[in-house]
């Protein structure tokens, strides 16, 4: 088997994997939890958001209502926080998004922006939570960790069976790494 053929063999066996043990019921939620979590709006840090909160597809439609017009303070510092998240312990499981108003231009002292500086909390954490969500659907696809076939996860495969998905993605992974390191390798160099 030449190098190729090996790499070929990988991809195409990893794919396969991820299919097949993504596609329970529970799988195919956990990965639209994780596209939920990657499609919560950002903070708004001027404007009130309509939003009912409630239940939620992958389909977030929101309603801006930014008040020009206002002429009390507390009408023109408010903003609104996203919080996408996901119901377990209902069954079945539902997606859920909720919005909370929050003072992001208040000011504290007559100086200190902390109104801000929450507004830019509020900001990274979001940020860290699409970054996260798209480090587990990746881990999706690459490892095992979402393994749920027949209702079996990787939890109740014992023994022999356990080594052998285990083995296979080792196999795999070491095809994709020898195919990387003969293609990276420059010519001339020790084979």
């Amino acid at each position: 088997m030449n190098i190729t053929t090996w790499f070929a063999f990988s991809i195409v066996t990893l794919m396969l994997f991820a299919i097949i043990s993504n596609s329970s019921p529970t799988g195919l939620f956990n990965i639209n939890v994780q596209f939920l979590k990657l499609s919560c709006p950002t903070p708004l840090d001027n404007g009130v958001d309509n939003m009912l909160n409630g239940t939620a597809g992958l389909d977030i439609t929101y309603n801006v209502d930014i008040d020009g017009n206002a002429t009390s303070n507390e009408q023109e510092i408010v903003g609104t926080f996203y919080k996408c998240d996901a119901d377990f312990s209902s069954n079945p499981p539902t997606t859920s998004i909720q919005t909370t108003i929050k003072q992001y231009k208040a000011v504290c002292f007559s100086v200190i922006p902390c109104g801000w500086f929450g507004y830019i909390g509020d900001y990274i954490s979001i940020l860290a939570e699409k970054i996260t969500a798209f480090f587990t659907l990746v881990s999706y696809i690459l490892t095992p960790i979402n393994f749920n076939i027949l209702g079996f996860t990787i939890a109740d495969i014992g023994g022999v069976g356990l080594m052998l998905v285990i083995g296979l993605y080792i196999f795999c992974y070491i095809g994709i790494g020898v195919f990387i390191y003969k293609t990276a390798l420059p010519t001339g160099g020790v084979s």
